[in-house]
């Protein structure tokens, strides 16, 4: 008796049993992290490359936006007044303005040293023209000069002035002339004495080269003023032999 073979039928689609799903999960959201500000304002600002987690490399600096924004504490500026934290070291001597410093704590340069340092006002005499010379001018005309030599500082300056006439006044002031610019740097003195009185007065922020003049004049043409011996005094007589006035 021949076997029988049993066909295997397949079970259709609408009658296999249902498999259970495993229940949805949706993905977790990650927040985008924002290192920058805009343009140091408090808006924060992303871009698209950001979004897709994309940033794009910038390797030439002229493309950077806001370069132009005052932002950026850590840097130096070419122009403009800054306060500087720390100590800062040069690998090479830094150049200063050629004009000379005005105030207590500007920097002083090598020339501003050289020629400011050397002289103290005291009472050793350093320079004097003994000579004398008058005016009948009622406006102030220039009598007397001494040219700074090797060093400046501050001087001792002294002179002799007396009126023809009592009546009248005879009328003195020290200018400083530096390279054609004349000011006065003295206060202005006075007599009616007919006897030579001098006058003696502490004047600093002489330099080399500068001319120290004395300008005088008369309250009435009638009666002149006379002037004699300016003279420079100082405490260090020890350079005045190079002096070369």
């Amino acid at each position: 008796m021949a076997e029988e073979i049993e066909e295997k039928k397949e079970t259709p689609e609408e009658e296999k049993p249902l498999i259970p799903l495993e229940p949805y999960i949706p993905p977790v959201e990650e927040k985008v992290s924002i290192q920058h500000l805009h343009r140091g304002t408090d808006t924060p600002r992303i871009s698209y490359n950001d979004l897709l987690n994309k940033p794009t490399t910038i390797t030439d600096h002229g493309e950077l936006t806001g370069l132009a924004d005052d932002d950026h504490p850590q840097y130096v500026h070419n122009t403009g007044d800054e306060t500087i934290a720390g100590i800062k070291t040069f690998s090479s001597f830094s150049i200063t303005p050629s004009s000379a410093p005005t105030t207590d704590y500007q920097t002083a340069n090598k020339k501003y040293v050289n020629n400011e340092d050397g002289y103290l006002a005291g009472n050793t005499l350093l320079r004097a023209d003994t000579g004398g010379s008058q005016t009948a001018s009622t406006t102030y005309i220039k009598l007397m000069t001494i040219t700074i030599g090797k060093s400046g500082g501050t001087f001792r300056i002294k002179f002799n002035m007396n009126i023809g006439n009592a009546i009248y006044t005879a009328q003195g002031i020290i200018r400083r002339n530096r390279g054609g610019d004349i000011v006065s740097v003295g206060t202005p003195q006075s007599t009616q004495s007919e006897v030579p009185v001098t006058f003696s007065e502490d004047i600093s922020g002489w330099l080399k080269g500068d001319v120290c003049e004395l300008w005088v004049k008369t309250t009435s043409g009638s009666s002149a003023a006379w002037v004699s011996n300016l003279s420079l005094y100082g405490l260090n007589p020890s350079e005045w032999s190079v002096w070369h006035l």
